[in-house]
């Protein structure tokens, strides 16, 4: 679901290292962006992808391109789709009594007593064959998250990423395309809704990556944003930026939107 940062970040360099084996505003503007723990409002427009299927709410239920059905519970969520490679999968979120997700394929999830995601702890198959548990640290700064960390032995953060913002808030329901932290689901319209807690404020302009020993790796993703007079994204250009600061591969998204 992911464009340039699949190829490059977290998820994939989280478990290949880790194992051998294996803001949200509750504003009432035209956006009608979501409370946060996963208490949507009716939002008065959707971006305007085709085919895709909205509920009265206006949180997605069908979309062709990612050849997935949605189906919003009160105890549970449950996206079902067929995979790139044709195989049919069930992905399933848990959500607690106020309606943020606690568990979900890739872990499970705690948050602070504002609504933000604060950590992600998962299961995997260590070098020597033991279940072991990992830890990821979101850390948050005016509204944001400005840093992914792993807990390592002692307590010791070690960053993974972070996140550069520009003072454009973030208005609709677009985190897939858009520069977002959102290595702890693959379905990140979720994020959008307020299943996971608070949205980030911002709209993100750059991540960094970082090594196994916490060096920032020359390597970066860009993100420039066009927005409507109503602030809305109507352009994303994607680029990685290499160590020689030439930018590869671009990668536009145009937006569309509709009222519900």
């Amino acid at each position: 679901m992911k464009t340039n940062k699949s190829s490059l970040f977290l998820i994939a360099a989280l478990f290949c290292t880790m194992t051998i084996t294996s803001c949200n505003n509750d504003d009432e503007n035209d956006g009608g962006d979501k409370g946060q723990g996963g208490k949507p409002t009716i939002h008065k427009k959707v971006a305007d992808f085709n085919g895709v299927i909205y509920d009265e709410q206006g949180r997605i239920t069908y979309t062709p391109r990612l050849r997935i059905n949605v189906t919003y519970g009160k105890d549970k969520i449950e996206v079902k789709g067929i995979s790139d490679d044709n195989y049919e999968f069930t992905h399933t979120y848990n959500l607690n009594e106020d309606g943020l997700i606690v568990s979900g394929p890739l872990g499970e999830f705690e948050y602070d007593d504002e609504g933000h995601l604060v950590k992600m702890s998962y299961e995997v198959t260590n070098i020597a064959g033991y279940q072991e548990t990992k830890v990821v640290r979101y850390i948050w700064n005016d509204g944001n998250i400005t840093e992914i960390s792993s807990v390592e032995a002692y307590d010791r953060l070690r960053k993974f990423q972070t996140f550069e913002y520009s003072t454009d808030e973030y208005i609709g329901d677009v985190a897939e395309y858009i520069g977002y932290p959102d290595n702890y689901t693959n379905d990140e319209f979720l994020i959008d809704y307020g299943y996971f807690g608070v949205r980030c404020k911002n709209l993100c302009t750059r991540i960094n990556e970082y090594n196994l020993d916490g060096e920032k790796i020359d390597r970066y993703l860009t993100y420039d944003y066009t927005l409507n007079a109503e602030g809305y994204i109507t352009k994303v250009v994607e680029k990685i930026i290499t160590p020689n600061g030439q930018a590869n591969n671009p990668y536009i998204t145009n937006i569309s939107y509709r009222d519900l």
